[in-house]
């Protein structure tokens, strides 16, 4: 949820896009009205969730009131290190005897895409410390409930993939496609301008009363005008019915076009990967836990 609202406050412009960026993601949000005497704090439901999360300090960090989200969007640069909340620092502390827990840096949690991997546990310096293995055990069970939350199921959650998956290679062949007639309105636009342009300099030099005069002092035009007017006739064009304007405009409406396909197919490459790396963390999370079961139990001496 925390990553979400992160998200939702970055791409947003004002506080009212954050509300619709966050409704969009499926989260029902109450108490979002500022200066509202009834509702102090916003509050967030994400689905499938019984009860609302409050906007705290408490739950979140700092941050994360609706004052402080509208005043994050608006000057950002005033939140660049957000405080924890007292629960995540409790989390990162070592037990009071102990010094605090380092963390190696190739067993970080890390992030693919809006989703996180899980901490691979199997190492010494986790085997060795108790303390490390709970926080990581921790991180572990939450970024797996995130994962769970994406789908009902992992059969769910695969057909998600093959959904996202084949609407990425289908806006990207819609814009392989498009960029080939592109590529061939760009040079029918190129000759029909060329044309356009030179034809002025063709019929004087058909009224001109000395041609050899006139093909000597405009001798690139006319080789300009010859040029294009064979090209659009080995097209199967008219060149007398070639309208430049009509043609750019054509060709502006491809360019919007494929700026749509290229975000389109982007996104949806985006989400097929974040969803395939939900698949990974759940299916590692039930394998790791099912090796945890299998353990044999350590005999205490009392």
């Amino acid at each position: 949820m925390q990553a979400d609202i992160d998200e939702c406050i970055k791409l947003s412009k004002s506080y009212e896009d954050f509300l619709r960026l966050i409704s969009e993601k499926g989260y029902i949000v109450s108490g979002e009205k500022i200066g509202d005497p009834h509702a102090k704090y916003i509050k967030f439901l994400a689905p499938g969730q019984e009860r609302p999360v409050r906007g705290s300090f408490r739950n979140f960090g700092a941050g994360y009131t609706k004052e402080e989200i509208k005043d994050r969007i608006e000057n950002p640069g005033k939140w660049q290190n957000i405080a924890q909340p007292e629960s995540e620092q409790k989390e990162q502390e070592a037990p009071k005897a102990k010094p605090r827990i380092k963390v190696p840096k190739k067993d970080i949690l890390t992030r693919t895409g809006a989703s996180r991997t899980l901490i691979d546990t199997t190492g010494e310096k986790f085997q060795n410390s108790p303390g490390l293995q709970h926080w990581a055990s921790v991180k572990n069970l939450k970024t797996a409930a995130a994962s769970y939350a994406a789908a009902d199921n992992l059969s769910e959650l695969q057909k998600q993939i093959e959904d996202k998956t084949a609407k990425a290679k289908s806006g990207r062949t819609e814009l392989v496609e498009l960029e080939h007639k592109m590529k061939k309105v760009a040079e029918l636009l190129r000759y029909a301008k060329q044309y356009h342009d030179n034809k002025p300099f063709q019929e004087k030099y058909i009224k001109s009363k000395d041609p050899d005069r006139y093909l000597r002092m405009h001798e690139t035009e006319l080789i300009l005008y010859d040029g294009a007017e064979r090209m659009l006739r080995q097209m199967g064009i008219d060149p007398k019915s070639v309208n430049p304007s009509e043609i750019r405009a054509d060709y502006e409406a491809m360019q919007a076009q494929k700026t749509a396909l290229e975000k389109t197919y982007k996104s949806a490459e985006k989400e097929a990967k974040s969803l395939q790396q939900k698949h990974r963390n759940i299916e590692q999370y039930i394998g790791h836990e099912s090796h945890e079961i299998q353990k044999p139990p350590t005999r205490t001496h009392i």
